[in-house]
């Protein structure tokens, strides 16, 4: 019988690393997705996700269980993609799901692309939409991912990015209004 996360949080902070090791195994395509989704870089996805894991580990102890183990990890994650994007290129994105989480529909899209034509046209499509989130600010560009890709609510991407909530509905009004006026032609 798999042991749950506070029964292996309270082994590792006691320094079992074999329960640390079985937290990372069922945890690590989850942070890999969303540091993917945040950077799009797969090159640096096992490099960023070993430096999470690394930060968790020695962090452990620390660990106050208010709460998941998971909500904790993320954040670290997130931080570290953050650090990461700061130094670095900017977020572009190759997500086809985009359409429907902006709430784009013009009409042609239903799942099959049943001609070239339509194709060409989803294909021009999913590129205005990479290109116009690559175009908002990081601040706003991270709480849109994290709010619409990691269905993360207010409370924890206000949390996992350390500002008030009240912004976080600031960054996400306004990376909304930036990406329909910019996405405006495609509707």
């Amino acid at each position: 019988m798999a042991e749950s996360d506070e029964i292996l949080v309270r082994k590792s902070q006691k320094g079992d690393r074999q329960s640390f090791e079985l937290l990372i195994i069922k945890y690590q395509r989850r942070v890999f997705s969303l540091i993917y989704r945040l950077t799009n870089n797969a090159e640096a996805v096992e490099d960023l996700a070993q430096e999470t894991f690394l930060k968790a580990f020695a962090a452990i102890k620390k660990f106050g269980r208010r709460s998941s183990f998971y909500t904790w990890l993320r954040k670290i994650a997130i931080n570290t993609c953050l650090n990461y994007l700061s130094a670095n290129t900017p977020v572009l994105l190759e997500e086809n799901s985009l359409v429907n989480k902006i709430g784009l529909n013009p009409g042609f899209i239903d799942g099959k692309v049943s001609n070239p034509e339509n194709a060409l046209m989803v294909k021009e499509l999913n590129e205005g939409i990479k290109d116009a989130v690559t175009s908002l600010s990081r601040k706003h560009r991270i709480a849109f991912l994290l709010h619409e890709l990691e269905d993360m609510s207010y409370e924890q991407i206000a949390e996992a990015t350390d500002c008030p909530v009240g912004t976080v509905r600031s960054r996400l009004h306004r990376a909304r209004q930036e990406l329909q006026d910019k996405l405006n032609s495609y509707i």
